[in-house]
């Protein structure tokens, strides 16, 4: 009998700081939540882009984006690029600089293989990802603010805020 409490008590013990959030094992990654967008054809470069991937939350402050990217024709001198913005709990927006894109032209589309993003110390409550056309100079991106040159994913929220 005595057995059996301990066991109780332990299983309590853990279940309590689970509850809390203050001890245990990190948990598994959210479900992925998908994203495919595309801007227009029309606005200030003649083609158009399209990003689809993934973007996973591996807790409270880390979260994860795949995506692939690719520039449509007709060839413009544009690329497409993909970055990301976020709000934390506090309710600040950060966003991103561009991480993966395609400037190579006509569809042959470039894949990242994932970037994570850690937040600490802020906890991060949702993510959503946008696709712009832009035009590189140098180092630097000089992207359109035309809204057909420009598309965004739904907020995917962060399960674990």
């Amino acid at each position: 009998m005595r057995l059996r409490f301990a066991r109780s008590t332990a299983a309590l013990g853990l279940a309590g700081c689970a509850l809390l959030g203050i001890a245990g094992p990190a948990g598994a990654a959210s479900a992925p939540q998908g994203f495919n967008i595309s801007t227009s054809s029309g606005g200030t470069y003649a083609g158009w882009a399209n990003a689809y991937g993934n973007v996973v939350f591996h807790g409270t402050m880390t979260f994860e984006v795949t995506a692939t990217v690719a520039d449509k024709c007709p060839a413009d001198g544009a690329g497409a690029y993909v970055r990301v913005e976020s709000i934390w709990t506090d309710g600040s927006v950060h966003v991103g600089n561009s991480f993966v894109g395609d400037a190579s032209g006509c569809s042959d589309g470039i894949t990242a293989t994932g970037r994570t993003y850690p937040t600490e110390p802020m906890k991060v409550k949702s993510v959503r990802v946008t696709v712009r056309e832009c035009d590189k100079v140098g180092t630097s991106l000089n992207c359109s603010e035309n809204s057909a040159d420009i598309a965004r994913s739904t907020w995917k929220d962060n399960p674990y805020t």
